[in-house]
């Protein structure tokens, strides 16, 4: 099967809406439906999806902040 990047981007984004799941999650998961390996869905991801996965690993300490942020 093969799938343009913003297709992946958008299943990625409608998981994320739809079920509620983590960013790294919905990635998994389409990859999973479409056949692609996990590594490869990078490669398909869009800026913005991969902005909002970083985000997600700065906020579970998987990577460190990119830019220094105020605490609130």
């Amino acid at each position: 099967m093969i799938i343009s990047k913003d297709d992946f981007s958008k299943l990625v984004e409608k998981e994320v809406s739809q079920a509620g799941v983590s960013y790294m999650d919905a990635i998994v998961i389409c990859a999973g439906h479409t056949g692609i390996e996990v590594e490869d869905a990078a490669k398909l991801c869009s800026k913005t999806v991969k902005q909002m996965l970083q985000v997600e690993a700065e906020e579970l300490n998987l990577m460190e902040r990119a830019s220094s942020r105020l605490p609130i």
